[in-house]
């Protein structure tokens, strides 16, 4: 194997269900929490989220390899972010997802966060690792070993 086998591209994954919540939110408004209170945990998701999606886009540039999951690895990557999560990249879009919603006070797209996840688990995630296992063979697995897939 060549590449994961990414058959639907994580910003489509995320993207589309936040969009499509957003409309919804806007026609149907689905408040759950006092406008600060929202701002103050959509920033309590939102900060971390940005500081691991940095982090793990450095940690492909040290390693010399792309972020672009539908293309070979030239490194397994373990350090950084990567020493805490499998997942940095998805775990900080996820964050950075619910922060947003969090901070509009937008509950619709929130209520379609369970999708997002199950989405990038079977679709992307899932392919990923098969792809890592093949190219990476027992290093991988003792990574896999070691580390939890999202913390």
């Amino acid at each position: 194997m060549n590449h994961p086998r990414i058959r639907i591209s994580p910003p489509w994954i995320l993207g589309i269900p936040l969009m499509a919540g957003m409309a919804l939110q806007g026609v149907v408004p689905l408040r759950f929490l006092p406008g600060g209170v929202g701002r103050v945990l959509g920033g309590v998701c939102g900060i971390p989220a940005i500081w691991i999606l940095v982090s793990a886009h450095w940690a492909f540039r040290r390693a010399g390899t792309g972020m672009l999951p539908a293309r070979r690895s030239r490194a397994l990557i373990t350090g950084g972010p990567f020493r805490l999560t499998r997942n940095p990249l998805y775990l900080g879009l996820v964050l950075l997802y619910a922060g947003v919603c969090l901070a509009a006070g937008a509950g619709w797209p929130l209520l379609f966060l369970p999708v997002v996840v199950a989405l990038l688990h079977w679709f992307v995630i899932l392919p990923e690792e098969a792809y890592l296992e093949s190219r990476f063979g027992d290093d991988y697995r003792a990574y896999k070993a070691r580390v939890h897939r999202w913390v």
